[in-house]
């Protein structure tokens, strides 16, 4: 078959490759309306909609050029030919994929006998793989492409008829239960699965689902179901006469059924090509009768909630399916089951599909899986298994016949395992999510908007079911702006209920996953929506939860198996954890609402206590920065050995938690509680001042001088001021400097501060040796005399006497050298000098001196 419209465009099989878009849009157009004129007007129209620019008729007719070469270089030269004012496509019986369903359909419908008619129209609907013409961005062609699924839907409706017709009504009860949850209220299909139900002997089934459509009747529609239906419940109540096959038409027992029970695709499926090639390749590998050097048995699609592990699934199962011929399994591992209880089920379903009435399915687990490989011994089958939870139910089900695959969905990490390989799906990439979008809304309404497309992808994380459900809410709303959804999205207290659409959506995913957790892991999540940044070391968990560290960590790893906590870098004491900002969001809404005050005012306290012990041991064993007159009385939440080893080296500590000082700083600010906002300010002070951090300095400074001053903090406003007078010498403001130590000594004295007040003292001293050495070095005269001289000799710096401290002497030479640091321990009773380097003198250039 030379061309293929039954799914994405293809021609010879994908050999002849034409990716351009208008090309694809030119050509699905002609095909569709192959061996008939296309006039230039309705090309025009599809690829632009209806509003084409100035140049649209050179740029069509540069298309076709392009389509001929690509179909000539395949030995298909001539098929395209210019009629007037339009093009047609010529193709010859059997080599349009469309064509030759319009004819096996037409046959089976003309079929004298149910036997003909089942076999027209199974093979009419094998020529469909996919979503008819997907990823072609047209109104015209994904009008007609709509009109293609609905005649698919139908032909497979007469087809499912045929089959109860001819008494396999076990054999399609699969199929068509998948079918009628993708199509809730096709009536037709509805009455196909009662009637199947109930000739498989499964009456309490039966009558549920014609309950289900009824809901779904009066939810949807505000309508009762037609007669037909409400006919087929009163038949089963009332003893299923005229239900019942004729007794001519029951067949035999079957043989081994073919079943095809997968779940539908997902429309406008979209990322992940180059994980779903590498798992097409995997599981289609082979020879159909046996392994194959290297190729798995199994494959597992593992991820977080939301990331599209069943989408992924689903499509990847469809477009392996002429792979295995002998039919396609699907089941969903029950929630809250124990690991054995679960595989029990799971081969429950999976035995019926294969054809096994329930009375013939035995009791006992290891019954039924002995029972299970044996029907599926000698058959080429691929099976689908989602929400896996472990390795062992994965060596349960993985088929031990040659030519069978399995391929499962989980959310948890498994490890190693012969045969089986293992794909890891993240958040989707900020490309893969326009490209959702585009799919979804349309490619026009996300250009129009470029800068919001990008942000709602931010906004969502790059969570697939996130972005699918922005997505259709928009696709519902056409008179919507994306502005309108990313406005509302900004808002953190309304995102997740933004995000969940119809009762399916990020909400009901995160209280699912958060179901399963412990009570201790559940604290610990929602308690970790006390910290103001994603990213945090393991060691927050002991003061959150009040627990000695390795029971803490336990339960931290715990979230890192249920993937809502994510491993960054690192390793050991090291290791960084990192909570994404939806989960964050939602950990923080039921904080609020599931613990009581006192219980998280008191973790929050432990946690700022644990900073702040940390902070000031970073400072004391840095023995770098200025001076802090006092010592710490921080409560020592951490054990020794714990604080030992996250500070072994405490300047890349606190180059790790920089920021998550800096946002505890700034958290105090926002709630108003002055003592640890201030001691913690003057930690980050003393930390950044030896790694020249001088931003963070003023940043922490300032927030922690606002709210000692909204709470009539004098102590800490004087220290506040102190310090950031430290940072003004640093910074070679003596003027500055001297206003803030001023006022910082006026305080101190008047609070009896005298230890303060002797570093203040000793601070001035420090800022008028400072004021000499700069006003010495604006008279001090040129060595040699002349004041125009290039090589002007850097003027001498000042030395600062610091008692009884570590100082650094940074020398530089006059000539641009880089700057050399020496540490030295001075011991109480010496002086300490800090050279300060001032800035370089300009360079004046003298006349008439070369080089």
């Amino acid at each position: 078959m030379c061309f293929r419209v039954l799914g994405s465009l293809e021609v010879l099989g994908g050999a002849v490759t034409i990716t351009a878009q208008r090309q694809r849009i030119v050509l699905a157009t002609l095909l569709l309306n192959a061996n008939r004129v296309v006039p230039l007007e309705r090309l025009i129209r599809a690829v632009w909609d209806g509003n084409p620019p100035t140049t649209a008729h050179a740029q069509v007719q540069t298309a076709i050029s392009a389509i001929r070469r690509s179909l000539s270089s395949a030995g298909l030269g001539g098929s395209i030919q210019t009629r007037g004012r339009g093009y047609v496509i010529e193709v010859k019986p059997g080599q349009l994929d469309l064509h030759v369903f319009t004819e096996l359909v037409a046959r089976g419908r003309a079929a004298t006998s149910l036997e003909e008619s089942r076999a027209a129209f199974r093979e009419a609907l094998s020529l469909c793989y996919g979503e008819p013409l997907s990823g072609l961005d047209s109104g015209v062609v994904r009008a007609v492409a709509i009109r293609m699924e609905e005649q698919r839907i139908e032909v497979l409706e007469e087809c499912i008829e045929a089959e109860l017709g001819l008494g396999l009504h076990h054999q399609v009860v699969g199929e068509i239960k998948a079918l009628a949850a993708e199509h809730p209220l096709r009536e037709r299909l509805a009455g196909q699965l009662i009637t199947a139900l109930y000739r498989d002997g499964r009456q309490a089934e039966a009558l549920a689902a014609y309950r289900k459509v009824h809901q779904a009747f009066i939810h949807e529609l505000g309508l009762e179901p037609s007669a037909s239906l409400r006919q087929l419940e009163h038949m089963i109540l009332t003893g299923g006469a005229g239900m019942d096959l004729p007794s001519a038409s029951r067949p035999a027992p079957p043989s081994p059924s073919t079943p095809r029970v997968l779940p539908p695709r997902t429309p406008d499926f979209t990322g992940r090509a180059e994980v779903f090639e590498a798992l097409r390749r995997q599981l289609a590998g082979g020879p159909p009768d046996t392994p194959g050097r290297g190729v798995p048995h199994a494959a597992v699609i593992a991820g977080g909630a939301g990331t599209g592990k069943s989408a992924l699934a689903a499509q990847l199962a469809h477009e392996l399916a002429p792979a295995f011929p002998d039919g396609q399994l699907h089941a969903v591992m029950p929630r809250g089951a124990g690991r054995e209880e679960g595989v029990r089920v799971v081969l429950e379903t999976l035995l019926g599909d294969l054809g096994h009435p329930a009375s013939a399915i035995p009791a006992d687990r290891a019954e039924r899986l002995a029972l299970f490989h044996d029907a599926i011994a000698g058959r080429r089958l691929l099976v689908v298994v989602d929400a896996v939870v472990d390795e062992e139910q994965i060596r349960a089900l993985a088929p031990s016949a040659p030519g069978s695959r399995l391929l499962v969905t989980s959310r948890a990490r498994p490890s190693a395992l012969a045969g089986v390989c293992v794909y890891e799906l993240d958040a989707m990439s900020t490309a893969e999510g326009i490209d959702l979008l585009s799919r979804t809304i349309g490619h026009g309404r996300v250009t129009v908007e470029p800068s919001e497309a990008l942000e709602l992808v931010e906004l969502c994380g790059g969570l697939p079911l996130a972005l699918s459900v922005a997505a259709t809410r928009l696709a519902a709303r056409p008179h919507w702006m994306l502005s309108d959804i990313t406005e509302r999205l900004r808002h953190e207290d309304e995102r997740l209920e933004v995000l969940t659409y119809q009762g399916i959506g990020v909400l009901p995913m995160q209280e699912s996953v958060c179901e399963s957790l412990t009570p201790p892991a559940r604290r610990l999540l929602l308690r970790l929506a006390l910290l103001e940044t994603d990213d945090f070391a393991a060691w927050v968990a002991d003061p959150l939860l009040d627990l000695d560290h390795w029971a803490a960590l336990d339960v931290l790893e715990s979230l890192v198996d249920a993937r809502l906590v994510e491993v960054g870098h690192h390793t050991g004491t090291a290791a960084r954890y990192r909570l994404d900002g939806l989960t964050r969001i939602y950990a923080r809404g039921m904080l609020a609402r599931e613990e009581p005050a006192a219980e998280r005012t008191a973790a929050q306290e432990r946690i700022l206590a644990a900073w702040l012990h940390l902070a000031d041991e970073a400072r004391r064993r840095n023995a770098v920065g200025h001076e802090v007159p006092y010592d710490l009385m921080a409560p020592e939440v951490l054990p020794e050995a714990i604080v030992n080893s996250v500070l072994a080296d405490p300047s890349s500590w606190y180059e790790a938690e920089r920021a998550s000082l800096l946002a505890i700083v700034r958290q105090r600010y926002r709630s108003g509680n002055s003592a640890y906002c201030w001691n913690l300010a003057l930690m980050i002070g003393s930390l950044s001042e030896a790694l020249y951090h001088y931003d963070d300095w003023r940043e922490s400074h300032q927030h922690a001088l606002a709210v000692a001053r909204q709470g009539k903090d004098r102590l800490g406003e004087a220290a506040l001021l102190h310090s950031l007078g430290t940072l003004d010498l640093r910074e070679r403001c003596p003027d500055r400097a001297q206003a803030q130590f001023d006022l910082a000594l006026s305080v101190f004295e008047q609070l009896g501060e005298t230890r303060w007040c002797r570093l203040v003292v000793r601070s001035l001293e420090e800022m008028r040796r400072l004021k000499d050495a700069q006003s010495a070095a604006s008279t001090e005269p040129d060595r040699a005399g002349d004041s125009t001289r290039t090589d002007r000799t850097r003027p001498a710096l000042p030395r600062v006497n610091l008692p009884g401290r570590r100082f650094t002497t940074l020398r530089g030479g006059a000539d641009g050298e880089q700057a050399r640091s020496h540490t030295h321990a001075a011991p109480p009773d010496a002086p300490g000098f800090v050279v300060l380097p001032l800035p370089r003198p300009r360079t004046v250039p003298a006349h008439g001196d070369g080089d």
